[in-house]
């Protein structure tokens, strides 16, 4: 089996540590307390910072890497990426 990184999954990686590491608030540190989410009183209450960030993952290509291929709907294709990559 060849593990071997493809451009594809190399450029993938870039862009992801790119996203990551650009100083944007990281939704389980600074960016999003805790207190915004037990004041909400819905446990499953998304601060605006969280969609903020999906929202730019998506538009980077980032969004939802496990689904097989693009074209499941609007907002969720995926690359299509293997087991392996």
């Amino acid at each position: 089996m060849d593990f071997h990184s493809q451009r594809r999954t190399v450029e993938l990686h870039r862009t992801l540590s790119a996203f990551v590491t650009e100083g944007r608030p990281s939704p389980g540190e600074r960016g999003v307390p805790r207190a915004a989410v037990d004041a909400s009183g819905d446990p499953h209450f998304h601060p605006p910072v969280m969609e903020e960030l999906k929202a730019e993952a998506r538009a980077r290509g980032l969004w939802n890497l496990f689904l097989p291929e693009a074209g499941h709907g609007p907002e969720d294709g995926g690359p299509g990426l293997s087991n392996a990559e």
